[in-house]
């Protein structure tokens, strides 16, 4: 008989892999909210409302749960304020990027950039932590590597969107690895240091011919700041509670919506040069996540030994 403690369990990790979905998919969407909005906001002045909203929605879940403290705390760790200064101009330029790709209907190449990142964690890893490469990985990053140099060769036109947003994220997620803090307060901290350029753009941006957001778009851009930060509340969720193989396969449900929601709803064009290249990196994820599945598997196993 199945005891409650088992039920609760799996009904935990039940919720704790709908959570990561979740999260996952709204990344993979919110393509679509950007481009509707920058048909009545410039993207600059889109992401100004991103940080300045996401910043209010954040230390308002802190505030609730009584630890906006730790966001100031952190700022008097000089280390520590150091490293959130750097994360926060890399997500920055994440951000416009993304907002710029999807203003401009190239959320083909955003895709791309995300199918990468993850073997871009594999090689910073190798460069940057020491890290040895298992023979299947550096298969994978050969088939990556021969996918870019395709596009590169037959098709490089926006080629620089996949590489600014594999680059920054990349980076991005190196560094927050090594800072000792969580990811809500993290992110309520890099909005904080963002907070001055924000709000003076969007103070000067008018005497330079930028134009203002209509009265009925302000709602959309509030809504940028709760879009940004439900879905990084639900991976921060997530994360302690489902095997790290798990979220390593989930993770390809953000570039894969991305990629089925620019083809499939706003037509963007799909050239036989991208598919070819699209072709070759998506063999060397699969063979990634194999290889990352039997890993965490085979260290399981040795964890279960007796000492």
């Amino acid at each position: 008989m199945t005891s409650r403690s088992g039920i609760n369990d799996r009904s935990s990790k039940i919720t704790a892999l709908c959570a990561a979905g979740s999260a996952y998919l709204v990344w993979g969407v919110v393509g679509l909210y950007f481009h509707h909005v920058t048909d009545f906001v410039e993207p600059r002045t889109l992401l100004a409302h991103r940080i300045i909203w996401s910043l209010v929605f954040v230390s308002s879940i802190l505030f609730f749960r009584g630890d906006l403290r730790m966001m100031f705390l952190a700022l008097r760790d000089r280390r520590l304020a150091v490293g959130l200064l750097i994360t926060c101009v890399l997500i920055a330029i994440n951000w416009i990027v993304f907002i710029e790709a999807s203003h401009r209907g190239q959320l083909v190449a955003a895709s791309l950039g995300y199918f990468l990142t993850p073997l871009m964690n594999v090689l910073l890893g190798v460069v940057v932590l020491g890290e040895r490469l298992r023979p299947i990985q550096i298969i994978s990053l050969l088939f990556a590597a021969a996918g870019v140099g395709w596009l590169i060769y037959h098709d490089s036109n926006d080629l620089w969107i996949a590489a600014a947003l594999m680059l920054s994220f990349g980076f991005y997620g190196l560094l927050r690895k090594r800072l000792k803090v969580g990811p809500i307060v993290g992110l309520g901290v890099e909005t904080l240091l963002l907070l001055p350029v924000a709000i003076g753009y969007i103070a000067i941006a008018p005497h330079y011919g930028a134009p203002l957001p209509p009265a009925g778009a302000y709602w959309l851009l509030v809504a940028a700041g709760v879009i940004t930060a439900i879905p990084l509340i639900l991976f921060a969720y997530a994360v302690p509670r489902v095997q790290l193989s798990t979220m390593g396969i989930l993770q390809f449900i953000s570039p894969s919506v991305q990629f089925l929601v620019a083809t499939l709803i706003l037509r963007e064009q799909f050239s036989s040069n991208r598919l070819v290249s699209f072709a070759m990196i998506w063999l060397g994820l699969v063979l990634f996540s194999i290889d990352s599945y039997r890993a965490f598997r085979a260290r399981s196993l040795v964890d279960r030994l007796p000492a």
